[in-house]
């Protein structure tokens, strides 16, 4: 990521960092200044979230507290500002992605499940070759060109045209048709995906075979959801929350006692 964008930041998630510091911003009175988290950030940096390093445990208040900051920064693009006597919200331009060894803590507006394209796995000497690979080509012009175009694409303007409007319309009532379960959410995030694959092959309006393209990935996508989740009444998938074996802790949000209603 930081071979590609001008900005990123690392966050390694545990029950150590969510039970420590706070990670949106506090006002200190005592010493009359704003301290920082690691969730103030500046406008465009790309955070990455990872829970791979994420055991069994139990997340105090100040754990709690810090699930729903990062919750919050992921799906509404805000941070709130605590100045003690008041809170306030403020939006971000953060673009994050989450990574975990399974279903993600934190919910995401879209999963994608990794396939290793070595036979050794994503961790195995070969993937380590080609990582170091890639990186010893970092000051080449590829590089330098990958980056200008993800630079470019952000400040794109898009429209959706009437031939867009039309080709979306036509879609969105056919699949209604088929399926009465979609709904105006999901039209809405076709339009994002057909959006964004669009401005990155640098086109500012939708054509019908970048809408098929777009379509067409959001399908492999869904496929391989399907093919890690468990059918239902089998056994849980591995992730955050599960028990592992040979143990009864697991990590778990601390419950109010009888005596707090």
């Amino acid at each position: 990521m930081s071979e590609l964008v001008p900005n990123s930041a690392t966050l390694n998630l545990s029950i150590e960092s969510l039970n420590g510091r706070k990670f949106s911003p506090k006002k200190d009175y005592t010493c009359n200044r704003l301290v920082s988290g690691p969730l103030q950030l500046s406008n465009g940096t790309h955070l990455i979230l990872n829970e791979a390093a994420l055991t069994a445990g139990k997340l105090n208040d100040n754990g709690c507290r810090n699930l729903r900051a990062l919750q919050q920064l992921v799906l509404d693009q805000t941070v709130t500002y605590d100045f003690e006597y008041s809170t306030a919200n403020w939006p971000v331009d953060a673009p994050t992605v989450v990574i975990s060894n399974g279903p993600p803590m934190i919910k995401c507006k879209l999963q994608l499940p990794l396939r290793s394209v070595f036979t050794d796995g994503l961790s195995g000497p070969t993937a380590t070759q080609s990582q170091a690979n890639v990186s010893s080509i970092g000051a080449t012009t590829l590089w330098s060109q990958a980056r200008a175009l993800i630079s470019a694409v952000r400040h794109l303007k898009f429209t959706l045209d009437n031939q867009g409007s039309s080709i979306v319309e036509a879609y969105f009532v056919h699949a209604r048709q088929e399926n009465t379960k979609i709904v105006p959410q999901d039209l809405h995030d076709w339009i994002t995906h057909a959006r964004l694959l669009a401005l990155s092959h640098g086109e500012t309006t939708l054509t019908q075979a970048r809408w098929n393209e777009a379509r067409a990935l959001e399908g492999r996508r869904l496929q391989r959801v399907k093919a890690v989740t468990p059918p239902v009444g089998g056994p849980p998938p591995t992730g955050f929350g599960v028990v592992p074996k040979n143990t009864s802790k697991r990590t778990v949000a601390p419950r109010p006692s009888p005596d707090s209603a």
